[in-house]
């Protein structure tokens, strides 16, 4: 590399972030929607704070539904692109699934301090997925929760009580 384009990269602020990092020009194995290389060879592998949202409170309960609806698409959008990430056996539309049923569970919360917190929860998680800083253990434990806390121990506390254990 001349030293006049190290001094020309350098200059340019997405070349002095540590994701920054050059790409050669075969890059054909990177999955589809990581694809993301610049004209000259940069690829920007992940920005932190892109997804980054200041947490607010809702002005009305149409603003927090407004906002549950926005979060909603965006984690419907990026189905595919956690697929990508995280090399997931699974297709895109039990992602959208699973999204669609934490939100659905959720559905009867009036209270608008409780849905402020769990937009900000919800943002955070978004956020924290696309920036790989979950492991692939961490998402496939979000399809299997078929039973929660309690009704997971109950089997065994009955079995228990009945001096079955």
């Amino acid at each position: 590399m001349s030293h006049q384009r190290l001094i020309a990269q350098l200059a340019r602020p997405a070349a002095r972030f540590a994701h920054t990092f050059s790409v050669p020009a075969t890059a054909a194995s990177a999955p589809a929607a990581l694809a993301g290389a610049t004209r000259d060879g940069l690829y920007q592998a992940s920005n932190a704070s892109h997804l980054a949202v200041v947490s607010r409170s809702s002005e009305d309960h149409a603003d927090a539904r407004r906002r549950a609806l926005s979060l909603y698409r965006l984690w419907l959008r990026k189905a595919d692109e956690i697929i990508a990430l995280y090399y997931l056996d699974v297709p895109s539309q039990a992602i959208r699934q699973r999204v669609r049923q934490e939100f659905e569970k959720t559905r009867h919360v009036s209270d608008l301090g409780t849905l402020d917190v769990m937009l900000w929860k919800g943002q955070v998680d978004l956020q924290e997925t696309l920036n790989l800083w979950k492991q692939k253990t961490h998402l496939m434990r979000f399809f299997e929760q078929a039973e929660f806390g309690d009704a997971k121990k109950a089997p065994f506390m009955d079995k228990f009580l009945a001096g079955r254990h």
